[in-house]
């Protein structure tokens, strides 16, 4: 679960019981619910690292049960950034973007910018541009891999926000495109289609 993701709780209902939930200070309750209710949907806050959501069951003769639930905070979970890449599929070029969400990005600094040309270790040329704030610049690098494992592709955004691999000359396929940011890797499929 990451900051801002809603997860369901439920149990199965028991005749005659009452459910009454409690959730720790880094969710929040993201939908209403009363204490006569089996499930309960929880939003985790900006300052989620995990947590946790109890329920008490009680039943008509003053017994109660309590159960908790772990939630933890997902592995993909980024802070005020993201990647994509367009298009999928792919015909000419494959272009990978490091985004920086609303809360981070800096639009006051709206200067127009120049590409450069830098060689990957494929020999192919691929075009890097810099970003309009180099203060929250990002380092990645990307790889994109044939149905075999090779690498046929790989490039580094340098001080630019987005990586383009030249695809015009790759067969149609499926591909794998891997962006690799510090120890992480998130892993895509791509198509190449001409």
């Amino acid at each position: 679960m990451c900051p801002g993701d809603t997860q369901y709780f439920s149990v199965q209902a028991v005749d005659g019981s009452t459910y009454t939930w409690d959730m720790d200070y880094s969710l929040e309750l993201a939908s209403y619910t009363t204490p006569a209710i089996n499930q309960i949907y929880v939003r985790a806050k900006i300052d989620f690292t995990g947590g946790y959501v109890y329920l008490t069951i009680s039943n008509a003769c003053g017994s109660a049960n309590r159960i908790q639930f772990y939630v933890s905070k997902g592995s993909s979970c980024r802070t005020g950034y993201s990647y994509t890449y367009s298009p999928n599929p792919a015909n000419n070029e494959l272009t990978v973007n490091y985004n920086e969400t609303p809360a981070t990005s800096n639009p006051a600094n709206n200067e127009t910018s120049t590409q450069n040309q830098t060689a990957d270790n494929t020999g192919q040329s691929t075009t890097v541009s810099p970003a309009a704030n180099n203060k929250t610049m990002k380092s990645f690098s990307a790889e994109l891999y044939n149905d075999k494992g090779k690498a046929i592709r790989s490039g580094k955004n340098g001080p630019g926000n987005k990586i383009v691999f030249n695809t015009q000359d790759i067969p149609n396929g499926n591909y794998f495109l891997h962006i690799i940011d510090g120890k992480e890797v998130t892993k895509k499929q791509v198509i190449i289609q001409h």
